[in-house]
C-alpha cells in the first residue's frame, strides 16, 4: 500500500477532524502519515530547508514540520502576498465575515447568506448544494472566496477570531477531501478524471474539478497562506496541511485529459498552477510544472482568444474573467521576477481589455451576450495602469480623462468574435446599440442562439434587453428557464423562422467579418449580416438584418427573409421587468427604460415603429410578460439580470406571414425624452433590382431616405468553421 493510501485509511479511520487534531498544534506529531505525506511534498534539498532535511533524517516528523512551518513563517518567499504584522485587537469586522464565525457563507452570484450544515463528525458540508439543491452553490462554496474574508477581517481588526476559524477551515477541508490520488498517474482512469476526487461527486460537478481547484489556487490559498503567516494562531498543522493541498493541486491541475473545456475553465486551471508554483517553488516538480502551465497559457491564448480580443466562447462576463486571470500571470511574472511571456501574449491581453472597455456602455455596462449577467467587468484598474491607454480612460470617464478614441465614428467593430457597438459619443447621456453578427461560441453550455439580436440603452436606461441566463443546474423555476428558454432564440430580439430556432453554430469565426459588411462614419454607422442555420427548418431560408444607426438620432432595422417558400416569421422585442409598454396601434409601441444601477424606471424611452415592404402578407402584435409553456406557445417573456433569477418581462412579439422570395420589414427605434415624444414613422420599403433596399422615414417633420445594401449579407455564414 502506497503512503498515500495509507493516510486515506488513516484518515478514515479516524472518529473526526477535531479528535485528529485535539490538543494538538503539530499533525505530523499525532500522525506520522500525515507527516511522511507533507514531508514527501517538499523538496528537502531547496535552499533554507536544511533544518528540515535533518530532522527528517533524524526521524521526527513532528520536528519537521515545525522547522517546515518556520521557514515559511520567517522566510520572505512570495513577498507579494505576504502582509505586515497585524496589531492585536477584539474588534468585529461585522458583515460576511461576522457571518462566517457562524458558518453561515455569502456565495457571490449563486445564493444569499446560507448556513452550511455540518457533518456528524463536526466538519462542514462541502458538498451542500444549498436550498435550490444546486451543484453550483457547492461550486462557489469549494472556491474559498472565504478564505480572503477571513484575511481581511484580521488585518482589519487584529482580532484572532477570524485565525482561529481560517485555520479550522482549512484543516477540516484538507482531511476531509483529501486527493492523495493526484499525486501519482497511476491512479488516472481512461477518460483522464480522477477516480476518488473528482468522481466522489461526479465529474462535471465536484470540489475537485480543474475549474474549482484551479481558482483556489490561483487566488485565496497562495494569499491566505502567505497573508496569516505572522498570525499566531494559524496552526502548525493547518499550514502544513495546506502545502499538502497545494502539492495535491499542483498533480490535479497538471494532470492528462484535464484540459476539455472552454477557454476560461482551462485558463484557470494553468493560471492556478502557474501561480502555485511561483508562490511555492519548494514543492517538488515545481520548476517543470511552471514551464507546463506557462507554454499551456501561451497556447490557449493563441488558440482560444481572436485578434480582436474576443474570447471564442462568447459570453462577455466569462471572456472579461478570462482576461483578467490571463492578465494576472503577467503581473505575476513580473512581480516574481520572472521572463516575462512572448510579446504576441501580451499585445493578446491588451486587445481583450481593448474589447472589455470599448464594448462597454457609457455607463461602463457590457453586452450581455451569452451567459451573462449585467455588470462593469470590461473596465480593471490593473490593466490600464499597465498599458496605460489613453483612449481606454477616456472612453471609462465619458470623456472627461485620457485621448479620445482614433476614427471617425465614435462606433466600434470587432470582426473576429462578431459585435458592433453603435454609439453616439462616449457621454453618459448617450445612446448605445450591440449588434450580435458573431458565430455561437464554443460552449453550449454558456452560448445563446442569438445571432442578429441588437439590445439597446440611451441615457443610462435599458430599452431593450437580453433576457439573461438563469440558473444552471439544481431545483427551481429558474433552472428550467435556462433549460428551456435562456439560450433559445426567441428570448432574444431577433426573428425565428417557422417557429425554429436558430442552430448552436457556427462556433468559431475563421476569418473576419467582411469589411464590406459594415461602414462607419461621422454621422451615420451600418452593419449588415445573415442567419441561414435553423433547427430542423423545411426547406431553405436566410434572415439578414442591417442596423443604420443615424447618430443621436434613431437607430433603422431592416430585416430580410430569404426563402424558397412562404413562411411564418416572428419578431421579438424584450424590455426590463420593470419597463412598461404603450401600445399605439398594432404596429408602433413606447417602452419605457430602467436604470441599470437602481433597476428604477427612467424619464429616458424608446419607440419601436414597424413598417412592412415586399412580400409582407399580414401582421399581428401582441405583449407577453410570463408566458408559460403550453403544448401551443412556448416560454416567453422572462429575465434575469443576475444568476437564478426569474422575473416575468415584457415583450413585444410580431408574427408576420411573409410569402416566398425576399420579404423585407423595418423596425424604426427612437430613444428620446418620455416628455419629448416626438411623430415618427416607416414611410415606405422599396427594393430594387441591385439587393438594396430603399426605406423611407419620417422623424420630427423630416424625411429622409436610407439605402440598405444586402448583397454582402448573404456570404456571411461561409466566413465560420
Amino acid at each position: 500500500m502506497t503512503v498515500a493510501r495509507r493516510v486515506l485509511a488513516v484518515l478514515a479511520c479516524s472518529l473526526s477532524v477535531h479528535a485528529l487534531l485535539k490538543d494538538e498544534d503539530n499533525v505530523c506529531s499525532s500522525n506520522v502519515l500525515v507527516g511522511n505525506a507533507v514531508l514527501n511534498a517538499v523538496n528537502l534539498s531547496w535552499p533554507g530547508m536544511d533544518s528540515v532535511r535533518k530532522a527528517v533524517s533524524e526521524g521526527h516528523p513532528g520536528e519537521a514540520c515545525a522547522r517546515l512551518a518556520a521557514y515559511y513563517s520567517k522566510g520572505k518567499s512570495a513577498a507579494w502576498l505576504r502582509i505586515p504584522p497585524v496589531a492585536p485587537g477584539t474588534g468585529k469586522a461585522g458583515g460576511s465575515a461576522d457571518d462566517l464565525l457562524r458558518d453561515i457563507f455569502r456565495l457571490g452570484g449563486v445564493e444569499a447568506a446560507t448556513k452550511i450544515p455540518r457533518n456528524a463528525d463536526g466538519g462542514i458540508d462541502w458538498f451542500n448544494k444549498g436550498p435550490k439543491n444546486d451543484p453550483e452553490f457547492m461550486n462557489v462554496l469549494n472556491r474559498h472566496a472565504s478564505f480572503n474574508t477571513l484575511l481581511l477581517a484580521w488585518r482589519k481588526t487584529g482580532n484572532p477570531v477570524y485565525v482561529k476559524y481560517f485555520d479550522a477551515l482549512v484543516a477540516d477541508w484538507v482531511l476531509h477531501l483529501p486527493c492523495r490520488e493526484g499525486v501519482s498517474r497511476d491512479h488516472w482512469n481512461a477518460s483522464g478524471t480522477l477516480n476518488s476526487c473528482a468522481m466522489r461527486s461526479g465529474y462535471t460537478e465536484s470540489p475537485w474539478r480543474t475549474l474549482e481547484a484551479g481558482v483556489r489556487a490561483h487566488g485565496p490559498w497562495p494569499a491566505a497562506f502567505f497573508g496569516f503567516q505572522q498570525a499566531k494562531l494559524f496552526s502548525v498543522s493547518s499550514r502544513v496541511l495546506l502545502l499538502l493541498g497545494m502539492s495535491e493541486h499542483n498533480a490535479v491541475l497538471a494532470g492528462p485529459g484535464r484540459t476539455v473545456h472552454t477557454a476560461n475553465w482551462v485558463m484557470t486551471q494553468w493560471a492556478g498552477l502557474a501561480l502555485s508554483c511561483v508562490a511555492f517553488p519548494e514543492l517538488k516538480n515545481s520548476e517543470t510544472l511552471l514551464r507546463l502551465a506557462l507554454g499551456q497559457l501561451e497556447k490557449l491564448m493563441d488558440d482560444r482568444v481572436y485578434p480582436d480580443g474576443m474570447e471564442y466562447e462568447r459570453a462577455f462576463g466569462y471572456d472579461m474573467g478570462a482576461a483578467k486571470t490571463f492578465f494576472n500571470h503577467i503581473q505575476l511574472l513580473q512581480i516574481a521576477g520572472h521572463q516575462p511571456p512572448k510579446a504576441s501574449y501580451v499585445q493578446r491581453v491588451e486587445a481583450m481589455f481593448n474589447y472589455g472597455v470599448l464594448v462597454s456602455d457609457q455607463q461602463g455596462f457590457g453586452p450581455r451576450n451569452g451567459d451573462s449577467d449585467l455588470g462593469r467587468s470590461g473596465w480593471y484598474q490593473p490593466a490600464y495602469d499597465y498599458f496605460r491607454r489613453a483612449d481606454w480612460l477616456y472612453a471609462h470617464t465619458g470623456g472627461r480623462k485620457g485621448s479620445k478614441p482614433k476614427g471617425q465614428s465614435p462606433s466600434v467593430m470587432f470582426p473576429w468574435g462578431g459585435h458592433a457597438v453603435l454609439k453616439s459619443g462616449f457621454e453618459n447621456t448617450g445612446t448605445w446599440a450591440c449588434f450580435d453578427v458573431g458565430p455561437y461560441g464554443t460552449n453550449r453550455g454558456h452560448g445563446h442562439r442569438a445571432k442578429l439580436s441588437l439590445t439597446v440603452r440611451a441615457n443610462g436606461s435599458m430599452l431593450l434587453v437580453d433576457s439573461g441566463r438563469f440558473q444552471y443546474a439544481g431545483e427551481g423555476f429558474s433552472h428550467t428557464l435556462h433549460q428551456e428558454y435562456g439560450d433559445t432564440t426567441h428570448a432574444h430580439n431577433t426573428l425565428t423562422i417557422d417557429g425554429r430556432e436558430q442552430k448552436p453554430a457556427p462556433q468559431v469565426a475563421k476569418a473576419p467579418l467582411p469589411s464590406s459588411n459594415w461602414n462607419f462614419t461621422r454621422k451615420w454607422d451600418s452593419v449588415v449580416a445573415s442567419m441561414g442555420l435553423f433547427e430542423g427548418l423545411a426547406g431553405v431560408a436566410t434572415h439578414s438584418r442591417a442596423v443604420t444607426y443615424a447618430r443621436d438620432r434613431y437607430i433603422l432595422v431592416v430585416d430580410r427573409v430569404a426563402s424558397d417558400r412562404a413562411r411564418a416569421v416572428q419578431a421579438t422585442w424584450h424590455a426590463h421587468p420593470n419597463s412598461t409598454v404603450k401600445w399605439h396601434g398594432a404596429a408602433s409601441a413606447t417602452v419605457l427604460g430602467v436604470s441599470p444601477a437602481t433597476g428604477q424606471p427612467t424619464e429616458t424611452c424608446l419607440d419601436v415603429i414597424l413598417g412592412i415592404g415586399d412580400k409582407v402578407k399580414s401582421f399581428k402584435s401582441r405583449l407577453a410578460t410570463g408566458q408559460k409553456k403550453t403544448a401551443q406557445q412556448p416560454w416567453q417573456g422572462w429575465y434575469s439580470q443576475t444568476y437564478s433569477g426569474a422575473w416575468p418581462a415584457p415583450t413585444l412579439v410580431f408574427d408576420l406571414q411573409v410569402d416566398a422570395g425576399n420579404s423585407f420589414f423595418a423596425w424604426l427605434l427612437l430613444p428620446r425624452s418620455v416628455a419629448a415624444r416626438t411623430k415618427a414613422s416607416v414611410e415606405s420599403l422599396s427594393a430594387a433590382q441591385d439587393g438594396r433596399v430603399e426605406v423611407q422615414v419620417r422623424v420630427a417633420g423630416v424625411t429622409e431616405t436610407v439605402s440598405v445594401a444586402f448583397g454582402a449579407a448573404d456570404v456571411s455564414n461561409q466566413v465560420f468553421i
